[in-house]
């Protein structure tokens, strides 16, 4: 389950494990496993909580 709770949490803010290394004082992140972000498998999965115009929304990847 690790590994998918990191998937989605990946998807949120894939810098997160860059970000993690570099500031280990904020450990978490921006993922609050919601699983919104299931509908969009389909259609190119991204997280629903990030704005479009974020340089890590769905346009980014």
């Amino acid at each position: 389950f690790e590994l998918v709770a990191m998937a989605r949490a990946l998807l949120r803010e894939p810098d997160l494990p860059n970000r993690m290394r570099d500031d280990a004082s904020h450990p978490n992140g921006l993922c609050i496993h919601c699983n919104k972000c299931l509908p969009t498998i389909y259609s190119g999965t991204h997280c629903v909580l990030v704005p479009e115009s974020s340089p890590t929304g769905p346009a980014a990847g």
